[in-house]
């Protein structure tokens, strides 16, 4: 008898050598920790990594590791289950049963990887492909919303898209800082891959819905899904999505356009389109970063950005500058400048000391603009055209 438990031990240590090796060689080749565990709990044999098992698991899946070791043992078959830890570490559990014994005891080997790149490889991929069937959803009901049916709405559900209750759009555009070079492809590139990673960054923020839109990026925004700080005031939302950008990307104008707050499938088409209109002007403020225009405050604004009437501003601001613009051209001076700052002033006095300028000299430029244009400042008329032109002079570049 016990020449027989000799040769049992004899046999049982060979195969635990055996498994030693495999275990060993199984290690270094997927970096993995593994342990050897008896259906109690106890851990007797560590390879691989520096991961202490029970230094990683959470109090509260230490009983399900505990269970999932007697039924391996028991049942003698595979186990395994995953979970992430406060660090953020996505870790994978395999239970595998082994003819190896302590102390008269059956194990297991467990064997832990490490898959947080693999995972963060995962919903990264995920990520991307829901804001691209969000984005073309979203830009089919911007511009073919006859195309609609409930089909499509309950699609839009499934996509976490919702368009009841209060809504108001954002629209967001991006340029380089320096304008200095032409724009080209390489820039229309990069400009792509930055909006590309910001929808990413941006996608948690609660309320809202992200998405690409030719040269912008557009926001949904649902008022009472919003954060709290951000349902009372829709300018603080663009705002901190705006500095969110910058925190990224320091050397990018950033303007975002916010259009007013609607009901429904045509409201999210009139939000957005207002917030088109509101991005596209907020470029005449010529901020150092960019600016935040909300397109109720647009005022007469808004008459020249609707699409029907933008070719015909071409031709207002022509008639109504043109000369002035011209001046300035050929000869170097800023008429121009001094033009808005009369208009913007209460008085000449106080357009001279904004322009850092002799009060004679103000009088001057005044009576020599006059003359060019052939209009005079004392026409209520005249001053309302020419501050318009200057805005739509400054907004659409002309």
């Amino acid at each position: 008898m016990q020449m027989n438990n000799s040769l049992k031990a004899v046999k049982s240590l060979e195969l635990f050598a055996r498994y030693v090796s495999l275990l060993d060689s199984f290690a270094q080749a997927v970096s993995a920790t593994i342990f050897v565990s008896d259906g109690n709990g106890s851990f007797h044999q560590i390879w691989g990594g520096e991961i202490m098992l029970f230094d990683t698991i959470p109090q509260e899946q230490i009983n399900l590791l505990t269970a999932e070791l007697s039924l391996a043992v028991a049942s003698q078959s595979p186990r395994g289950f995953r979970y992430t830890t406060q660090d953020n570490l996505t870790l994978l559990h395999h239970i595998v049963p082994m003819d190896y014994q302590v102390n008269g005891k059956k194990t297991v080997a467990v064997i832990l990887i490490d898959i947080t790149a693999q995972e963060d490889a995962r919903q990264m991929l995920q990520t991307a492909y829901e804001l691209q069937r969000r984005s073309e959803l979203l830009n089919e009901i911007f511009y073919e919303p006859q195309s609609i049916n409930e089909e499509k709405l309950a699609y839009a559900a499934n996509l976490g898209l919702s368009f009841t209750g209060t809504l108001f759009c954002c629209a967001i555009t991006i340029d380089f800082a320096d304008r200095a070079h032409h724009f080209n492809n390489k820039d229309f590139a990069i400009i792509q891959e930055i909006k590309t990673k910001l929808l990413t960054d941006l996608y948690p923020l609660k309320g809202c819905t992200l998405w690409h839109h030719r040269n912008e990026l557009g926001v949904l925004c649902i008022l009472s899904e919003l954060d709290p700080r951000y349902n009372r005031d829709n300018n603080e939302l663009a705002q901190y999505i705006k500095d969110r950008i910058h925190f990224h990307y320091t050397d990018l104008i950033v303007n975002i356009g916010i259009g007013s707050c609607q009901q429904g499938i045509d409201g999210f088409k009139k939000s957005f389109q207002q917030a088109l209109e509101a991005s596209f002007a907020a470029k005449a403020l010529r901020g150092r970063s960019g600016q935040i225009a909300h397109y109720a405050n647009l005022g007469i604004l808004q008459l020249y950005l609707e699409r029907g009437t933008r070719l015909r501003t071409t031709d207002f601001i022509q008639t109504t500058l043109g000369k002035l613009i011209d001046y300035d051209a050929q000869k170097g001076t800023d008429y121009l400048i001094t033009l808005e700052t009369i208009l913007r002033s209460s008085s000449l006095k106080q357009a001279a000391s904004v322009l850092f300028l002799h009060y004679n000299t103000i009088v001057f430029r005044k009576r020599r603009i006059e003359k060019l244009l052939q209009i005079s400042f004392d026409d209520y008329e005249t001053r309302l055209a020419l501050s318009t032109a200057i805005k739509l002079h400054k907004l659409t570049g002309l």
